[in-house]
């Protein structure tokens, strides 16, 4: 069968009448990501997904299936799925789907499925940051990088330096007050802040960062 379309609707077909067991699975994957269609891959991961996906040789197939995805809608959710089903990701695997995103909008949503991961993945959510161009987007994964990785010495002055790049003096102060609240900056990490709220143009944003910083000594 050349076409995805009847190749997705038997291998659909045997997920929800039996087990096919590891290898079979194995194949359906290996056959899914050479298929054209972005929709009838997504949809088999989907039901894959929905099978548990632990299995970290299956799951390797899976991970293959996802970075041959084209469309970033359709590697978001499926990477949202898999990872919600527990399924083992490797951080080459994570590091590859998150460079492959286009979208901003996408590349948090996969770095904020990502929570809970076992592995320190802080190098991979400054990086996909770095990577988003959107003031917006940005702030969302760095302040969701503060609560879920609590990032400490350099990674944190790397927090800060991103967020000193952003455009809108809004989000610059929302991450700086976010890391100001509840820490304790002390030496290098003080001095980067202080810049980074110094260089915010608006008078009432700045002010706004160093009196989070002076409430966060207290």
């Amino acid at each position: 069968m050349p076409s995805a379309y009847p190749q997705h609707a038997y291998m659909i077909e045997l997920l929800n009448q039996a087990d096919p067991g590891r290898d079979v699975l194995t194949r359906m994957l290996k056959a899914a990501a050479a298929w054209d269609s972005d929709y009838y891959k997504a949809g088999l991961l989907e039901s894959f997904s929905q099978r548990g996906g632990r299995d970290a040789e299956l799951s390797k197939a899976a991970w293959a299936v996802v970075r041959s995805l084209g469309s970033d809608y359709y590697a978001a959710q499926a990477t949202a799925a898999l990872l919600k089903a527990g399924a083992p990701v490797t951080r080459d695997d994570l590091a590859r789907i998150l460079a492959d995103l286009d979208s901003d909008y996408y590349r948090m949503n996969v770095v904020k499925a990502a929570s809970g991961q076992r592995e320190d993945m802080t190098d991979l959510v400054l990086a996909a940051a770095r990577e988003t161009s959107s003031s917006y987007y940005r702030s969302e994964i760095l302040t969701w990088l503060l609560e879920e990785g609590r990032p400490q010495g350099p990674a944190l002055i790397n927090v800060i330096r991103l967020s000193s790049e952003l455009e809108s003096d809004y989000y610059r102060a929302r991450v700086l007050t976010h890391i100001a609240r509840g820490r304790s900056l002390e030496g290098a990490v003080r001095d980067a802040y202080v810049r980074a709220a110094e260089g915010i143009a608006s008078q009432h944003y700045r002010r706004q960062a160093l009196d989070a910083l002076g409430s966060s000594q207290d």
